[in-house]
């Protein structure tokens, strides 16, 4: 085995070790960040769950539009950053983004629930 031989052999196996060592960098990142995302979306899936049970908390038998109103209030929390309510008529629309997720919503009407008197 000449000089040339085991020189190209260390070259080699230096650089199959850097690429090996930078993939499994690269997955261990991804994999934190998963984790991440993962758990910024069950915090979006709690938020829109509390909103829900928010709405079990409203006064009864107030008009549709009251209740709206009560329930936009409730759901405007300034300890929360990326939720953002948008009421509009008898309806709430809770918006919520979170960095690095698609952006979730949901509709919120009191009257589907039974919380509130339609008042023609």
């Amino acid at each position: 085995m000449s000089l040339l031989d085991v020189v190209m052999g260390g070259v080699v196996f230096g650089l199959a070790s850097t690429a090996s060592l930078q993939l499994y960098g690269n997955s261990l990142q991804f994999m934190q960040g998963h984790d991440v995302r993962h758990e910024r979306a069950e915090q979006v899936e709690l938020a829109l769950a509390e909103a829900y049970q928010t709405m079990a908390n409203l006064t009864p038998g107030q008009p549709c539009l009251a209740a709206a109103e009560e329930l936009a209030g409730l759901l405007q929390l300034p300890s929360r950053e990326g939720i953002s309510v948008d009421r509009q008529g008898d309806a709430v629309r809770l918006v919520v983004q979170e960095p690095g997720l698609p952006e979730r919503s949901r509709w919120y009407v009191p009257a589907a629930h039974g919380v509130c008197v339609v008042q023609p």
